[in-house]
């Protein structure tokens, strides 16, 4: 008998009940919205992580497509998991701000509903369980999409704050996580990735997944790439907004100490060596971001602390003066914040490389910011490549001969790759090279320029940051969405 009372009160009626409902029941290549259920012990308290809903308190659900095709009887299921991104909040200011992505974003997801990975698409960019990235074919793979309707980087137990919003995205990680367990015993490879606030729990979600399967004997390959995660604590953050996630219950599900480091800085970048040193060495992992990205540059200046209505770096009120446009927040942000905020992301890469042998950085010129799926990386020469070789979990070779190329290529998966050109349909791959690392861990920037059939000549991020002008122009929607609400929020709050 069971030791829960499980209710599935806080379900839509398009919802699948996750409790309930087999693997073998689903058809293939179609995508089902599925309901975690809420969790009390029979004494009525609720169950550690069991109460999976949305910030506002709608309700929450993730989405689930098999593969097209059936794999072999002897071959062993493959797992594809992406968790959305969509900014973060942690008092009220700041999520009045947000509090479009507090709710359950049924307008976007909800069409996934009996479509497909081939056929679905958002503002003319595919889903990754559609592509091939490399030799990795990911229409193999089992689909599992984690949306992001919390505000707390996935990470949260606080289901009653003082400003009202449900900060329970581990509950929603942890509950769907449990139905992957419980649905795949024994998968052969498990991939994960996200942009932003979803890239930025990873080494958290690899750690619950590692530490589930290798507890019960199975042998499973996990990698990932996790796509500009923005996890930089500045400490007016860790005085005034962590605590109002609760993390530390999801962290004592991993093991880690989170008292401990709770007012430290270099926290994520704790949790970050923590999860490297319990993984195992095969398992690879990325992290891709821009040197200059405009959204974790907005975040950072937020986390800073009185960042919002326009004080120490320029933001707030002063979108609207001088006529300045709210995309081009860059030109009201001093030299000093896009300094100090890559100085300590570069930092904390580089070490996590020169610490751990299979963690891999790869940097982008530019401005942008993610969307979904690896669509704005994917745009980067030589960025297929390099995450072909994170997803086949191997750091062999990571360019094949080009005929037409004769540049030195490097043999083994760089620790360090940067690329600043774009794919166009003549461009060649750019070369790139392992940045030599410093005495204290630091990568040392120097590269040359990078070869391309199309001609280009980028500005350094010093020099962009002076003249207050990105060095790619076609922003992303993610950051588009997040210049317009906070223009919107500051605008009617004159």
């Amino acid at each position: 008998m069971s030791i829960y009372n499980i209710s599935h009160q806080y379900c839509d009626t398009d919802a699948l009940l996750a409790e309930t409902t087999e693997i073998s029941s689903l058809l293939r290549d179609q995508f089902y919205k599925i309901c975690p259920g809420q969790y009390k012990y029979r004494n009525g308290t609720y169950a550690r992580l069991g109460q999976p809903r949305c910030g506002d308190g709608t309700n929450f659900s993730f989405f689930f497509s098999r593969p097209p095709e059936g794999q072999q009887d002897n071959q062993r299921e493959k797992i594809l998991i992406e968790l959305s991104g969509g900014g973060a909040c942690w008092d009220e200011t700041t999520c009045k701000l947000q509090s479009m992505f507090l709710s359950f974003p049924q307008e976007w997801l909800g069409p996934l509903v009996g479509s497909s990975c081939a056929t679905w698409s958002s503002w003319g960019n595919s889903m990754l369980c559609a592509k091939t990235v490399g030799n990795t074919d990911f229409s193999e793979y089992n689909f599992l999409l984690i949306p992001y309707c919390t505000q707390d980087v996935h990470l949260g137990d606080e289901p009653n704050s003082d400003y009202g919003v449900k900060h329970v995205g581990g509950h929603n990680l942890y509950q769907t996580l449990k139905w992957v367990f419980d649905s795949f015993p024994d998968p052969s490879h498990i991939f994960i990735t996200g942009c932003s606030a979803g890239a930025t729990p990873f080494p958290v979600v690899y750690d619950i997944i590692n530490s589930h399967y290798t507890a019960n004997g199975k042998e499973v390959e996990i990698n990932g790439i996790a796509d500009s995660p923005v996890y930089l604590t500045p400490s007016y953050f860790l005085e005034n907004g962590l605590e109002h996630w609760n993390v530390k219950t999801v962290m004592d599900v991993i093991g880690f100490d989170f008292d401990a480091y709770k007012d430290d800085e270099n926290f994520p970048n704790k949790v970050l060596d923590y999860a490297l040193e319990n993984s195992k060495e095969t398992d690879q992992w990325g992290y891709v971001t821009h040197d200059a990205d405009t959204v974790s540059l907005l975040y950072y200046s937020f986390m800073t602390g009185g960042s919002v209505f326009g004080s120490q770096y320029g933001l707030g009120r002063r979108y609207n003066s001088g006529g300045s446009q709210p995309w081009n927040v860059r030109r009201k942000m001093k030299n000093d914040l896009q300094s100090q905020w890559w100085m300590k992301m570069n930092s904390s890469m580089s070490l996590a490389t020169k610490d751990h042998s299979n963690f891999h950085s790869f940097v982008m010129t530019g401005t942008d910011h993610c969307t979904f799926s690896l669509n704005v990386p994917l745009q980067y020469t030589g960025f297929e490549e390099w995450a072909s070789m994170i997803a086949q979990g191997n750091d062999t070779i990571i360019y094949s001969p080009q005929s037409n190329n004769t540049d030195s290529r490097p043999s083994t998966l760089p620790d360090y790759v940067t690329s600043s050109d774009k794919l166009t349909s003549n461009a060649s791959i750019s070369q790139t090279e392992q940045l030599p690392m410093s005495a204290t861990g630091e990568a040392v920037n120097t590269s040359s320029s990078l070869n391309s059939s199309v001609g280009s000549s980028a500005l350094t991020p010093a020099e962009s940051a002076n003249l207050g002008v990105p060095q790619h122009t076609n922003c992303s929607f993610g950051s588009l969405v997040v210049f317009l609400l906070t223009w919107k929020f500051l605008y009617n709050a004159r």
